[in-house]
């Protein structure tokens, strides 16, 4: 019983041990890449609001806008 335990831990570590360099690349792309996910982000709301003019009649456009520049 205990050869089946050890078993069983060994794959578990090393199925840890091959999935880590994949996370950890996967985390550092994303973390590179943010900038590039926030412009597109904030390109596709401004086109989204430019589009839809009953979002202008209270000035909704201009909030959302002035928000977004403060937050970025």
């Amino acid at each position: 019983i205990t050869i089946i335990y050890t078993m069983f831990t060994g794959i578990i570590i090393l199925l840890i041990v091959l999935a880590t360099p994949s996370i950890v690349k996967s985390f550092v792309d994303f973390i590179n890449n943010f900038p590039d996910f926030i412009d597109n982000a904030n390109k596709w709301l401004n086109t989204a609001l430019d589009q839809n003019s009953l979002l202008n009649k209270n000035e909704i456009i201009q909030y959302i806008q002035s928000y977004l520049t403060s937050f970025l």
